[in-house]
């Protein structure tokens, strides 16, 4: 039985000051449903460009993505977008929330693009209550704190109940509370049915993984 995230030698290569380098070397790893798995590693070990391989937002040098069966490379930018959208459920770095809509309308916005039959405000109101921040549903991100911002995202990424969710630094800037609520709901989402991979710098929240790995100079590494 096929693996739901299946990477195969996936490599990424960068030049830099005249000199070529890889971000990502020779990773492969594979993910069934229902497992939450942490990715560990310094600044700069690779991390974020194979979540970003991983999402089809980079295109690799070589090597393969598959997704429920799926191979990335074989889709083109729309189908690509479009499969992205109804499938993976991408948290990245920093903040990401869209400036001229409310936080409710930034979590609705990915059910609205899969162009899906229906409202799905009762949902994305229940993902704004798991995550504490029911009271901001109307207010914009520019009223939002970091760690608020960053809830919202979390909930975007979930609003159309992904088979994949791709977290980078998920808990970064929030505290240990709230911190370790997000992980929870990432434990519980796991346990649904949705595999998680996590990249993060905080051990707790790595801790907490079914199976843990650790990055190092673009190789991926079993954690222990």
């Amino acid at each position: 039985m096929m693996a739901l995230l299946e990477v195969k030698n996936l490599k990424k290569e960068f030049r830099r000051n005249g000199k070529s380098f890889f971000a990502v070397d020779g990773v492969g790893l594979s993910l069934d449903k229902g497992v939450f798995a942490s990715v560990m590693g310094e600044s700069g070990s690779g991390k974020s460009t194979l979540l970003n391989l991983i999402a089809g937002l980079l295109l690799p040098t070589s090597g393969e993505v598959l997704i429920d069966g799926t191979n990335l490379s074989l889709l083109n930018d729309s189908d690509l977008s479009a499969f992205r959208n109804s499938s993976v459920g991408h948290i990245p770095q920093g903040l990401s929330l869209l400036a001229n809509l409310n936080a409710l309308d930034n979590i609705r916005l990915p059910f609205f693009l899969s162009k899906r039959k229906g409202d799905p405000s009762s949902e994305a109101r229940k993902l704004l209550r798991l995550l504490g921040i029911e009271g901001l549903a109307l207010n914009y991100p520019s009223d939002l704190s970091g760690g608020e911002a960053k809830r919202a995202a979390i909930a975007r990424a979930l609003i159309n109940k992904p088979a994949l969710i791709l977290a980078d630094e998920p808990t970064e800037n929030l505290d240990a509370d709230i911190a370790k609520e997000i992980v929870s709901l990432f434990k519980t989402v796991s346990k649904e049915g949705t595999a998680v991979l996590m990249v993060t710098h905080d051990e707790r929240a790595a801790a907490e993984a079914d199976c843990r790995y650790f990055m190092k100079g673009g190789r991926l590494f079993n954690g222990k």
